[in-house]
């Protein structure tokens, strides 16, 4: 913490959400004190400036917390839906909170299926649709030689995340063909999260405001512009001058700060997040 006296009022903060007090177990919030507390005179117009930020693109895609993270099929070996004497054999895949990739959801399918030896290793499987950013699901009848009944409509489906609408897709094998083939009717949204928003507990009035945000506490807004896993490092060419009237008249001894989605949602997060701020008077 850095106070410039010869100028207008200034201080620099460090933060780093790892030394943070209080933190939440997702990683998103944090205390960070001030010492000695800060005193901002009543009068004054002070503003808060996120000069930088580095956060780790690592929040999970699918996880429990998110009710995402299983799918779930049942094999048809006999009878008909419409005959009322369909019998099932029910499979269950539980993914553990990660960052997901098609290629990655497919790579546990694949390990699933070859532990089971009452299913084919090839039956199932998910294919991108570049054009139009949908999945299709591949049921091959030939290889499994039987019927499927895709579970999408369970609470807590993968479905959503490839695109597809929370309700069962029914493939019996008497309809014919080597593969059944449901394609996703809207796209596959892998993307975790689509803003990180920093937000601050001494801002208010008129600062930006996400859709959804709220209490214009909003000091920045981090867009994910690298690979899954990688550091995005927010650089602005120019930082936007938040209001914090709360600083005003007040002693002020810690800032609270949260790292959300653009829905207002905290993220979880891996590794810890930093930034360097400059608050103004």
């Amino acid at each position: 913490m850095h106070i410039n006296k010869e100028t207008m009022p200034e201080l620099t903060l460090l933060i780093d959400s790892k030394l943070g007090r209080n933190r939440s177990a997702d990683g998103s919030t944090f205390e960070y004190a001030l010492e000695p507390a800060l005193m901002v005179p009543f009068d004054a117009e002070p503003t808060l400036r996120v000069l930088e930020a580095n956060v780790f693109y690592t929040s999970p895609n699918v996880s429990a917390a998110k009710s995402n993270n299983k799918l779930k099929f049942s094999v048809i070996t006999s009878g008909t839906v419409a005959g009322g004497d369909l019998s099932t054999t029910n499979h269950s895949i539980t993914f553990p909170d990660g960052l997901y990739s098609l290629a990655d959801i497919n790579a546990e399918l694949a390990d699933y299926l070859e532990r089971k030896s009452s299913i084919a290793d090839a039956a199932l499987s998910f294919v991108g649709h570049g054009p139009t950013q949908t999945v299709i699901a591949d049921w091959d009848a030939e290889a499994a030689t039987y019927g499927v009944i895709l579970r999408f409509s369970e609470s807590d489906s993968i479905g959503p995340l490839l695109g597809f609408a929370a309700t069962d897709l029914t493939y019996e094998i008497g309809e014919g063909g080597k593969h059944k083939y449901f394609r996703s009717p809207s796209p596959a949204n892998f993307d975790a999260v689509s803003l990180y928003l920093l937000k601050c507990s001494v801002l208010s009035g008129h600062n930006y405001d996400a859709s959804g945000s709220g209490g214009g506490q909003v000091s920045c807004a981090i867009t994910p512009d690298v690979a899954p896993g990688n550091l995005i490092q927010y650089r602005p060419l120019i930082p936007l001058p938040c209001q914090a009237h709360a600083l005003k008249g007040n002693r002020t001894s810690s800032i609270r700060f949260t790292m959300t989605d653009n829905n207002n949602e905290p993220v979880s997060l891996n590794e810890a997040y930093t930034a360097r701020i400059l608050i103004s008077w």
